[in-house]
């Protein structure tokens, strides 16, 4: 048992000590070339920082109220991405107007919005991409009292009523001006522009007589005002018209009980119209950001919810907006496999690099083939420099060996042996290292045979005079 022990600790240090001089020889080789070394490195480093820069974190995304559900997905992709150690920061803001005109400022620093579906015009939309839809966005008109024969259902006669509609920069408010203008309606001074949960609160004091609003099935407001009894969801019967008139408006059923079925709210099946949350970033958000926002779309907006199917969304819907190239290979190929297993910054950087390894391959393996082969044409070098002093001793013997100067010659073969022990060699010249002490010793073999031997030299004519091989 000690004797493999000891056998075992003998293989180890002689590996280690071969390691070690190979080191010296390939650190010694890299200092001889150390420019080419530094290009290269250099090289690399600037492909790695300039070439395709890493992602900028935080990424700024406009949202909308607190208690909308603008807001809840909001919250849902933040941690999305805290998970995977990039900062989200969430813009909060009016509504999806607000988001429309800062997602196509190009001084705002809001890279990321949800809007509503229609709300950007094509021409403003030259440097926005979208990356799909994740939801519809009802939209939904609660009133109190008689809906006079229907008319107000039908949007067509709101009389004095004050209808809530939202502030200035929000969804509920460009809902609400469209539906007026397809009616023809008069924007009237009853009209209450006023931020939703404000809207809500007002209502369920009884200090309003309708709140209309775009927002989520399970949104804050929404749940306020399907607990209030006092209020009834307005039906609008022509939903499909609206929906073939519109292009981005779908007709949708609210079914009896839907909202409340311990209440049976709404009392009947109600249409209603709606439109659909886009998610959009402006054209200069990194790649492997559009890829992380599709994948935090895909787990939080992707499940079955009150009007979606599971898997539903997050899709392409509407095409006002051009399509991003990152999600058009999301949608076709799903995520990328290295984002699926590997952590985050990891995956992204073996993507990014994906472009460059290639061309710094043809570039890399070139130049380190060049040092190798150089090593050994640099090794090959010193050992026939040996050669030649060995030759010329060999020369000098044939033409003017003695008895007398046998020793002298001896001397200067130990010397040659010595130099040629101190070389420093790849490993993969050690049979031509070995070579060269054989035939050190040959030739010192030859000096020993005496006259003879140099008689048989001198005979020899100098060219074709050469050490064994």
């Amino acid at each position: 048992m000690a004797s493999h022990e000891f056998r075992f600790r003998e293989k180890l240090h002689a590996f280690a000590q071969a390691a070690r001089e190979e080191f010296f020889s390939d650190f010694e080789l890299i200092v001889e070339h150390r420019h080419l070394v530094i290009a290269l490195a250099t090289t690399l480093v600037c492909i790695v920082l300039f070439s395709n820069p890493p992602p900028s974190s935080p990424v700024v995304l406009a949202t909308g109220a607190p208690g909308s559900a603008y807001s809840a997905f909001a919250e849902d992709y933040r941690k999305f991405f805290a998970t995977r150690g990039i900062a989200l920061e969430i813009r909060q803001t009016q509504g999806a107007l607000e988001n429309a005109r800062l997602i196509t400022d190009p001084t705002s620093d809001v890279e990321v919005a949800f809007i509503q579906a229609g709300l950007i015009d094509p021409p403003a939309a030259a440097h926005i991409r979208s990356l799909g839809s994740l939801n519809y966005a009802p939209v939904w008109l609660f009133f109190r009292g008689s809906d006079n024969g229907g008319k107000l259902q039908k949007f067509m006669e709101l009389g004095q009523r004050r209808i809530a509609i939202g502030p200035e920069e929000s969804g509920s408010y460009a809902a609400a001006m469209r539906l007026l203008a397809l009616n023809k309606q008069p924007v009237s001074r009853n009209l209450v522009i006023m931020p939703s949960a404000e809207a809500v609160a007002a209502i369920n004091r009884n200090e309003l007589d309708a709140v209309l609003l775009v927002d989520g099935a399970h949104s804050v407001n929404i749940r306020a005002l399907v607990r209030n009894p006092e209020l009834q969801l307005a039906n609008f019967a022509r939903a499909a018209a609206y929906a073939r008139i519109v292009n981005h408006w779908q007709a949708l059923v609210v079914p009896m009980g839907g909202l409340d079925l311990a209440h049976n709210v709404p009392p009947q099946d109600t249409h209603i119209i709606a439109t659909t949350t886009d998610l959009v970033v402006k054209d200069s958000v990194h790649p492997a950001i559009q890829m992380l926002l599709l994948q935090a779309a895909e787990e939080v907006n992707g499940k079955e919810s009150f009007f979606e199917k599971r898997g539903e969304f997050p899709a392409f819907k509407n095409d006002d907006i051009m399509e991003s190239d990152e999600a058009k290979i999301f949608y076709k190929r799903g995520a990328p496999i290295l984002m699926r297993y590997l952590p985050f910054w990891l995956a992204e950087f073996f993507s990014r690099m994906s472009f460059y390894l290639l061309p710094l391959f043809l570039l890399s393996y070139p130049t380190i083939k060049l040092l190798f082969d150089y090593r050994l044409k640099q090794g090959r070098i010193k050992i026939n420099a040996v050669y030649r002093q060995l030759a010329e001793l060999e020369r000098q013997g044939a033409r003017s060996f003695t008895d007398g100067n046998r020793e002298d010659c001896l001397a200067k073969l130990n010397r040659m042996e010595r130099a040629a022990m101190a070389l420093r060699l790849p490993r993969e010249l050690a049979g031509e290292y070995f070579l060269l002490r054989s035939n050190i010793d040959y030739i010192r073999t030859c000096l020993m045979r005496g006259a003879p031997y140099a008689d048989a030299q001198a005979s020899l004519s100098p060219e074709t005079t050469s050490p064994k091989s």
